[in-house]
């Protein structure tokens, strides 16, 4: 990884998944999360199916503005990278607004044990996740990953919504209102991903938002 991309100095990982890296980054006094793709780097995934994630991403974060949302301040593909031994390789880059309070996923896990929040938390925090979602489906945008870990909180514990690498029209790609890519996180995929049908991006965004309600009740799932 380097330590510097264009004008951004890289300090700390803020998160990793299987296509990305979130590093912290500056430029020019201001804090920021920079999500860096290898468009070559060797995963189970092919590098026409990460290409796939930065688009739809990238399309997703320039068509919404909205407080629950996390927003883009820039975006690149094509930064090389120099490595020591001479070689380079082709890096995606997205510059996010740096979120400082963590995630909910931490939050619920205080002390590395499963905490239950209180109603009135729970509450004020699925409302908030009603308001990004019914703002993206009006803009004709589906999540489709939703799960605490892309929920952050705010300076003033307020939700963030963030990671849209498996965003899609809420119309679907042949305008037919269904998808049909399995996608998502285990733990709160709908049965019709599961059954790998085509399915509506609309009611599989409100089922995972009732499983992290379940989630923040509970401190547990509702399924095995």
């Amino acid at each position: 990884m380097p330590t510097q991309i264009d004008k951004y100095t890289l300090g700390r990982t803020l998160g990793q998944g299987v296509t990305a890296k979130v590093k912290y980054a500056t430029a020019n006094g201001q804090s920021y999360a920079i999500k860096v793709l290898y468009k070559n780097k060797v995963t189970e995934l092919s590098e026409e199916l990460i290409s796939r994630f930065i688009s739809q991403e990238t399309h997703a974060l320039k068509s919404v503005n909205h407080s629950g949302i996390v927003k883009m301040c820039d975006f690149s593909v094509g930064a090389i990278e120099e490595k020591p031994d001479g070689r380079q390789r082709e890096v995606a880059y997205i510059v996010l607004e740096f979120i400082k309070g963590g995630d909910l996923f931490d939050y619920l896990l205080k002390g590395d044990k499963a905490h239950p929040l209180p109603d009135s938390i729970c509450r004020f925090y699925f409302h908030q996740l009603l308001l990004s979602l019914h703002y993206l489906h009006e803009n004709g945008i589906c999540h489709r990953d939703l799960k605490p870990q892309n929920l952050l909180l705010d300076q003033d514990c307020n939700l963030r919504l963030v990671d849209f690498g498996c965003a899609a029209p809420v119309q679907g790609r042949d305008n037919s209102q269904l998808l049909k890519t399995q996608c998502g996180t285990k733990q709160y995929m709908a049965p019709e991903l599961f059954k790998n049908i085509a399915y509506r991006g609309q009611e599989v965004d409100l089922f995972a938002a009732g499983v992290i309600l379940f989630n923040m009740k509970s401190a547990n799932f509702p399924f095995e």
